[in-house]
């Protein structure tokens, strides 16, 4: 039920245009923008201005919430895949990246709402009270231990219903705006959309995709010589039995020290984006499919691995990516006229 509730509470992060499943390309997007991308390595305090735009101010404590729940979540996910937590500077790489995104984001939601209000876009009392009965139907689903739907808003950082209300109508408003101007632009027709898409390729380029698995035999800094040639007889045998033509999954099951060996020794999918630098990813990136490496040392020990599917680099078709694209070249212009200060 916890992870459920940490998914919704993220998702509420991006309510306004972009939906949780696009977190990965919007974070490309953001990665683009060298100044953003800076502001995500500041530490601020709650009541701290990250970013004015036309003069109005952005609060830390408007976005804490929600980088906070997607940190969670993406914590909870990294224990899934690698059996293990981040290490701290794993985890400083993962907030800094979110919390680019999430000021980004924040920009967005900021200049798409300004545009709203200058073009006097209304939305009815009735959408609002609707919106905000599917959101605690949604809340209801995801924490049946809830004591009240109060607890749930002091977990986003409102004080109470009348100040989601002021909340979801800036949401409507966004949308309804961004609809009202998508429908009556000329420019975001195909013609200039085509073009658009050249440019912004990289984009929708998904890198080389490597399926791992490995036999891991622990060694720590401090073993003693006798117990680290203990540790490598023992590799050496489970290589032996791989090249005499046995099964990775079975002898992962047996030799293997790291939990992954009751999934076949499978660790996770590897991207390849050309600038590895660790023994293990250059060893990865080397390897052919089903093709095994060689004994290799880390500082968790000897590590045996296997790349046993290679997915190719792809680039998503025009298509695919057109009402993206539409919301990218909308939020564009919108950032080219507009006056951003970023704070650190």
């Amino acid at each position: 039920m916890k992870k459920k509730l940490l998914i919704l509470i993220a998702c509420l992060g991006f309510i306004i245009i972009v939906g949780c499943s696009k977190k990965n390309e919007q974070i490309k997007e953001t990665q683009q923008n060298t100044e953003a991308n800076n502001i995500g390595s500041v530490n601020y305090s709650s009541d701290s201005v990250v970013v004015k735009v036309n003069g109005e101010d952005i609060l830390y404590r408007d976005i804490e919430p929600f980088i906070n729940a997607i940190l969670e979540q993406e914590y909870m996910r990294w224990q899934m895949v690698y059996n293990s937590m981040p290490t701290d500077d794993v985890k400083n790489e993962i907030k800094q990246s979110i919390q680019a995104h999430i000021i980004e984001q924040a920009v967005i939601d900021k200049l798409l709402l300004q545009s709203a209000k200058k073009n006097n876009i209304e939305v009815s009392e009735a959408d609002i009270k609707s919106e905000i009965q599917m959101l605690k139907n949604q809340v209801q689903l995801a924490d049946t231990s809830a004591n009240n739907f109060n607890d749930f808003l002091k977990k986003i950082g409102l004080k109470d219903e009348k100040q989601l209300s002021e909340k979801v109508k800036d949401k409507l408003m966004v949308i309804k705006y961004t609809q009202w101007t998508l429908e009556k632009n000329p420019e975001y027709s195909d013609t200039y959309l085509i073009a658009y898409y050249e440019k912004q390729k990289a984009i929708f380029t998904h890198p080389e995709r490597r399926k791992v698995q490995h036999i891991l035999v622990a060694v720590g800094n401090d073993s003693k010589p006798e117990e680290v040639n203990k540790k490598l007889a023992k590799i050496k045998a489970a290589e032996k039995k791989l090249k005499a033509g046995a099964n990775f999954e079975k002898i992962a099951k047996e030799y293997s020290e790291c939990e992954s060996k009751t999934n076949g020794g499978f660790i996770g999918y590897l991207e390849v984006k050309g600038n590895e630098n660790d023994t293990i990813t250059k060893t990865i990136v080397k390897l052919k499919e089903n093709e095994l490496s060689e004994i290799v040392k880390s500082e968790r020990g000897y590590h045996i691995l296997k790349v046993s599917e290679i997915k190719p680099s792809y680039t998503d078709a025009f298509d695919k990516v057109k009402d993206r694209l539409k919301l990218m070249y909308l939020l564009d212009k919108h950032k080219q006229n507009a006056k951003i200060e970023y704070k650190s």
